[in-house]
């Protein structure tokens, strides 16, 4: 069992900030002293560096807070904008019940830092703890932060997005490839794309088995269901397609049948529509009890096969079809009408990852992840697409 213990410390002027966090220190270990409650870490794992508006400041502290009992560190939180600058310090302490050890991070939340972008970057330099990675967190849209979001990366070891917060779809992907071409050393991760994963997971263990992987050629159309999700939509969609070797081509456009639809090519040949299409019964306001994100994944066949070999496979010329339940993907195969009670193929355990769990994972695994670079390019090209809606 483990205790969680917040203690919120003074406002001081930037330039004291380095010596309040002293004087938390030693408060923190004279209390635990006094207390007896046992020996105090001042364990830092990283160095959390996250870039909010002030109207979401309350919810990315949050956020940072419970990523902090995974990985304590030094957390600073950066609200730019208005007159002045000034800081406020607080410390978090987890305590586990049975060997008393108390590991404590710092939080450091800069409210009116300094104008320009190469001020603002030295003010946190200094702030930084040394020797251990530096985690960039972007919490809001990337479209529009041509200027903000190079010198956040530029004092990374790593950055942290998320697509999910995209008002623009073309926008947000075009900002995020172009950064990540001008820095490929830097390893990126987004939650969105994260959020996606047992989608992609469960979908390339259904294609591992040799007489289904046959298949791959004969398949014509995938379509996408959303709740409210159109970034996932995308992002599976341009995966998918990859995985395909499926391109966007020369002259292609989305059309809108009865929900929106494009045309991808193959590089030696073939062919591969993808639709989109909201899920409205999956959709609904927030705080109604309805998840947001995939909720459907259709991939249709050809009515007839080209392909010999791939004729004894069970699926040839049906419908592989991924339904999110309550816990579970489930994966089944069998024909248009009937699909509830086809059999399954394959399911996979489902657990709704909150934003503190997937910042968590991402800065568990801070690798180059390759899939995203190409994948993100592919998206970049349906969105561009003339007559993109989602």
């Amino acid at each position: 069992m483990r205790e969680w213990k917040l203690v919120q410390g003074r406002t001081v002027p930037l330039g004291e900030v380095d010596r309040e966090l002293r004087r938390a220190w030693t408060a923190l270990d004279e209390d635990s002293r006094r207390e007896g409650s046992g020996v105090m870490l001042g364990l830092r794992e990283v160095n959390l560096v996250a870039v909010t508006r002030e109207a979401n400041l309350e919810q990315a502290r949050a956020t940072a807070a419970l990523a902090a009992r995974d990985h304590p560190g030094r957390i600073i939180l950066v609200a730019p904008g208005g007159m002045g600058s000034s800081a406020s310090i607080a410390t978090g302490c987890l305590i586990d019940e049975e060997s008393r050890r108390i590991v404590c991070s710092e939080e450091v939340v800069i409210r009116g830092a300094p104008a320009g972008e190469e001020l603002l970057a030295a003010a946190i330099l200094q702030l930084l703890v040394s020797d251990v990675p530096v985690i960039g967190w972007w919490t809001e849209d990337v479209a529009g932060a041509a200027e903000s979001l190079p010198w956040l990366a530029g004092l990374s070891d790593q950055l942290v997005t998320d697509l999910g917060l995209a008002a623009d779809p073309w926008a947000s992907v075009e900002a995020l490839t172009g950064l990540m071409s001008k820095m490929p050393e830097l390893p990126v991760g987004d939650l969105e794309w994260l959020r996606i994963a047992p989608w992609r997971q469960l979908l390339a263990e259904v294609f591992e088995r040799p007489e289904r992987r046959q298949l791959i050629a004969e398949i014509a159309e995938v379509e996408i269901l959303h709740a409210d999700a159109p970034m996932q939509a995308l992002l599976f969609a341009a995966w998918f397609s990859a995985r395909l070797g499926m391109s966007v081509g020369a002259g292609a456009r989305w059309g809108q049948e009865d929900h929106p639809v494009i045309e991808m090519v193959g590089s030696v040949g073939g062919a591969l529509k993808v639709r989109l299409r909201r899920d409205e019964l999956g959709s609904g306001p927030a705080g109604s009890g309805r998840l947001s994100g995939l909720t459907g994944v259709s991939i249709r066949m050809r009515a007839e096969g080209s392909a010999d070999a791939a004729r004894g496979a069970e699926c040839f010329g049906r419908v592989i079809s991924i339904a999110r339940l309550a816990h579970s993907l489930v994966c089944r195969c069998g024909a248009e009408e009937g699909l509830d009670s086809a059999p399954v193929l394959k399911s996979l355990g489902l657990q709704q990852l909150d934003d503190h769990q997937l910042l968590s994972s991402l800065i568990d695994t801070p690798a180059l992840d390759y899939d995203l670079t190409s994948i993100l390019r592919v998206a970049l090209d349906l969105s561009a697409a003339p007559g993109f809606v989602i």
